[in-house]
């Protein structure tokens, strides 16, 4: 029985499982972006459930190694689009030396506490999404959980004030697997709220048995610490492969993916590949609605208004 879920599918308390889907305009197909699934369920019940509902064609994203298999089997395409850190909480991977310096300052500021899920928090993890650097920016929708509710768990490290200096989100994969959704630091906090703040996290979850910790995905990156270097699947076009790999450049200008890899790689995760995953095929289609829905290209077009906007902006 395969038990593995795309990235930002949760397991939950729910007796059905439930999907949002995105409907593609120029593919024409359905994204599968999140869904809540009962805990005893299995990838293979969900995947019929799926063929009933979306039998004209779907894509999912986030997909890890079993499941891209398992689709791919099934006459799905794949292609991969990412890697996924993965924290082993048996190991002590934060013991490096460099990263312990890197916390003692952030516990200087504040204590990390768990966010009870309430209305009243789900309101205030909105609200900080606006105080963080990328608050005035065009925000992400579908590619992850954007919001906080009852189907995740908060962490925040809250200054004496009050205020939070940083929080995140966690899902659940299976019983003893989570995933960060949020990753949120507050607008020119101290150094150090962020490690101190998955440090806090990481011993919590040691505490509570849990197995593996996701620190979530990093888009357009391959394996291995390669950075440079993202491998596209043959069932895209070559012309689509050279674009893709040619807008890579202009892509981490709008979303800085190289300094989320090496963010999340200062923890020493285990980087394991993440596909995207679609029925009956993958074409260059999907990128452009992907793109569109997803809002990255609302994200890259506010950059370079801005950026053109500054040389007025001196005079």
């Amino acid at each position: 029985m395969l038990t593995a879920l795309p990235l930002s599918w949760a397991r939950t308390n729910e007796t059905e499982a439930t999907f949002n889907v995105v409907k593609l305009p120029f593919s024409r197909r359905s994204w599968i972006s999140t869904a809540n699934i009962p805990f005893d369920a299995s990838f293979e019940q969900i995947y019929r459930q799926i063929l009933r509902s979306q039998s004209t064609g779907f894509v999912i994203r986030g997909c890890k190694e079993d499941l891209s298999n398992y689709l791919t089997s099934r006459q799905c395409q794949r292609a991969q689009t990412g890697v996924e850190a993965v924290l082993n909480l048996q190991e002590n991977s934060l013991s490096k030396a460099s990263l312990q310096k890197l916390m003692q300052p952030g516990s200087r500021w504040g204590r990390v506490t768990e966010i009870p899920p309430t209305a009243e928090n789900y309101q205030r993890m909105a609200r900080f999404v606006d105080k963080t650097p990328y608050g005035n920016k065009p925000k992400l929708q579908y590619s992850f959980r954007t919001y906080f509710d009852s189907t995740q768990r908060g962490f925040a490290l809250v200054a004496p004030s009050g205020d939070w200096l940083g929080a995140l989100s966690l899902s659940l994969v299976n019983r003893n697997y989570t995933h960060t959704e949020l990753l949120l630091r507050r607008k020119n906090a101290p150094p150090g709220v962020m490690d101190t703040l998955i440090a806090a996290v990481y011993k919590t979850l040691q505490r509570e048995g849990m197995a593996p910790w996701s620190l979530g995905e990093v888009p357009f990156v391959s394996g291995n610490g390669a950075v440079f270097e993202i491998p596209c699947s043959r069932v895209f076009r070559s012309s689509c492969q050279k674009i893709f790999l040619r807008l890579r450049r202009l892509i981490n200008f709008g979303y800085n993916f190289e300094g989320l890899y090496f963010f999340k790689n200062k923890f020493s995760p285990e980087w394991k590949p993440l596909y995207l995953c679609g029925k009956p095929d993958l074409n260059w289609l999907i990128l452009l609605d992907l793109s569109a829905k997803t809002r990255y290209l609302h994200l890259l077009g506010n950059e370079i208004y801005c950026l053109m906007k500054k040389p007025f902006e001196r005079q």
